[in-house]
Protein backbone atom coordinates (compact mmCIF):
# COMPACT_ATOMS: atom_id res chain seq x y z
CA UNK A 1 0.00 0.00 0.00
CA UNK A 2 1.30 3.29 -1.05
CA UNK A 3 1.63 6.22 1.64
CA UNK A 4 -1.30 8.37 0.43
CA UNK A 5 -3.35 5.27 0.48
CA UNK A 6 -2.75 4.71 3.54
CA UNK A 7 -3.30 8.36 4.83
CA UNK A 8 -6.20 8.38 2.66
CA UNK A 9 -7.70 5.29 4.54
CA UNK A 10 -6.61 7.13 8.01
CA UNK A 11 -8.71 9.93 6.65
CA UNK A 12 -11.56 8.04 6.18
CA UNK A 13 -11.55 6.33 9.07
CA UNK A 14 -11.13 10.17 10.95
CA UNK A 15 -14.41 11.35 9.16
CA UNK A 16 -16.07 7.94 9.72
CA UNK A 17 -16.00 8.42 13.21
CA UNK A 18 -16.91 12.34 13.52
CA UNK A 19 -19.73 11.47 11.86
CA UNK A 20 -21.21 8.95 14.44
CA UNK A 21 -20.40 11.19 17.08
CA UNK A 22 -22.25 13.84 15.52
CA UNK A 23 -25.15 11.77 14.35
CA UNK A 24 -25.52 10.39 17.81
CA UNK A 25 -25.52 13.61 19.03
CA UNK A 26 -28.60 14.16 17.37
CA UNK A 27 -26.39 17.54 15.42
CA UNK A 28 -26.16 18.37 11.90
CA UNK A 29 -22.98 18.45 10.57
CA UNK A 30 -20.70 18.59 7.03
CA UNK A 31 -17.43 17.65 6.65
CA UNK A 32 -15.72 19.10 4.21
CA UNK A 33 -12.09 18.15 3.83
CA UNK A 34 -10.37 16.09 6.10
CA UNK A 35 -6.37 15.92 5.26
CA UNK A 36 -3.65 13.56 6.94
CA UNK A 37 -0.20 14.79 7.14
CA UNK A 38 0.90 11.56 8.90
CA UNK A 39 -0.49 8.57 11.26
CA UNK A 40 -1.52 10.74 13.87
CA UNK A 41 -1.40 14.82 12.37
CA UNK A 42 -4.48 16.32 10.42
CA UNK A 43 -6.58 19.17 9.75
CA UNK A 44 -10.81 19.07 9.21
CA UNK A 45 -12.73 21.61 8.04
CA UNK A 46 -15.84 20.93 9.50
CA UNK A 47 -19.21 22.57 10.12
CA UNK A 48 -21.30 21.48 13.33
CA UNK A 49 -24.30 23.29 13.73
CA UNK A 50 -25.61 25.21 15.34
CA UNK A 51 -21.59 26.01 16.39
CA UNK A 52 -21.15 26.69 12.77
CA UNK A 53 -18.03 25.95 10.34
CA UNK A 54 -14.69 25.71 11.97
CA UNK A 55 -10.86 24.19 11.54
CA UNK A 56 -9.24 21.42 13.68
CA UNK A 57 -5.73 20.63 13.43
CA UNK A 58 -4.21 17.83 15.75
CA UNK A 59 -4.15 14.27 16.35
CA UNK A 60 -6.68 11.76 16.36
CA UNK A 61 -7.37 12.13 19.85
CA UNK A 62 -7.50 15.41 19.83
CA UNK A 63 -9.83 16.38 17.03
CA UNK A 64 -12.20 13.72 18.22
CA UNK A 65 -11.67 15.86 21.81
CA UNK A 66 -12.45 18.99 20.28
CA UNK A 67 -15.74 18.03 18.47
CA UNK A 68 -16.65 16.18 21.73
CA UNK A 69 -16.25 19.78 23.51
CA UNK A 70 -17.99 21.69 20.82
CA UNK A 71 -20.88 19.00 21.08
CA UNK A 72 -20.90 19.81 24.91
CA UNK A 73 -21.19 23.45 24.70
CA UNK A 74 -23.86 23.26 21.83
CA UNK A 75 -25.91 21.15 24.24
CA UNK A 76 -25.55 22.83 27.59
CA UNK A 77 -26.76 26.00 25.21
CA UNK A 78 -29.86 24.01 23.84
CA UNK A 79 -32.13 25.60 26.74
CA UNK A 80 -31.59 28.57 28.92
CA UNK A 81 -33.87 30.21 31.31
CA UNK A 82 -34.57 33.69 31.91
CA UNK A 83 -34.93 35.40 35.34
CA UNK A 84 -38.20 34.14 35.86
CA UNK A 85 -37.57 30.67 35.39
CA UNK A 86 -39.16 30.21 31.74
CA UNK A 87 -37.26 28.62 29.49
CA UNK A 88 -36.26 29.23 26.12
CA UNK A 89 -34.81 26.88 23.29
CA UNK A 90 -31.71 28.20 21.27
CA UNK A 91 -33.18 27.58 17.93
CA UNK A 92 -36.01 29.92 18.97
CA UNK A 93 -34.08 32.57 20.22
CA UNK A 94 -31.55 32.72 16.84
CA UNK A 95 -34.31 32.72 14.59
CA UNK A 96 -35.86 36.01 16.36
CA UNK A 97 -33.80 39.15 17.23
CA UNK A 98 -36.00 39.61 20.26
CA UNK A 99 -37.94 36.94 22.87
CA UNK A 100 -40.02 39.12 25.15
CA UNK A 101 -40.30 37.02 28.06
CA UNK A 102 -44.58 36.65 29.65
CA UNK A 103 -42.76 38.32 32.46
CA UNK A 104 -42.03 41.17 30.23
CA UNK A 105 -37.86 40.63 29.86
CA UNK A 106 -36.49 40.99 26.74
CA UNK A 107 -34.17 38.53 25.76
CA UNK A 108 -31.55 39.13 22.65
CA UNK A 109 -28.84 36.93 21.07
CA UNK A 110 -25.59 38.28 20.94
CA UNK A 111 -22.15 36.78 20.99
CA UNK A 112 -18.63 37.93 22.10
CA UNK A 113 -15.00 37.13 20.88
CA UNK A 114 -12.37 35.38 23.25
CA UNK A 115 -9.14 36.74 22.11
CA UNK A 116 -7.31 34.05 24.44
CA UNK A 117 -8.99 31.35 22.93
CA UNK A 118 -9.45 33.04 19.70
CA UNK A 119 -13.72 31.68 19.23
CA UNK A 120 -16.80 33.14 19.42
CA UNK A 121 -18.52 32.54 22.25
CA UNK A 122 -22.67 32.80 22.41
CA UNK A 123 -24.20 34.82 25.36
CA UNK A 124 -27.36 35.71 26.18
CA UNK A 125 -28.48 39.44 26.89
CA UNK A 126 -31.47 40.36 29.37
CA UNK A 127 -32.80 44.07 28.91
CA UNK A 128 -35.03 45.25 31.09
CA UNK A 129 -34.77 42.68 33.99
CA UNK A 130 -34.41 45.51 36.64
CA UNK A 131 -37.98 45.76 36.57
CA UNK A 132 -38.91 42.14 37.30
CA UNK A 133 -36.55 41.35 40.34
CA UNK A 134 -38.20 41.72 43.71
CA UNK A 135 -37.14 44.72 45.61
CA UNK A 136 -36.71 44.71 49.06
Amino acid sequence: MTKRKFLRRLEDELANEIANIVENAGLEYEIDEVVAYDDDYFVIKIGIYPWGKTFLEGSREEIIDTVNDIIEMIQAGRRFKCVCGREYDLADLQEKEVIECECGSKIMWASIFEWSNKREIPVRVWEFVEDHIPKD
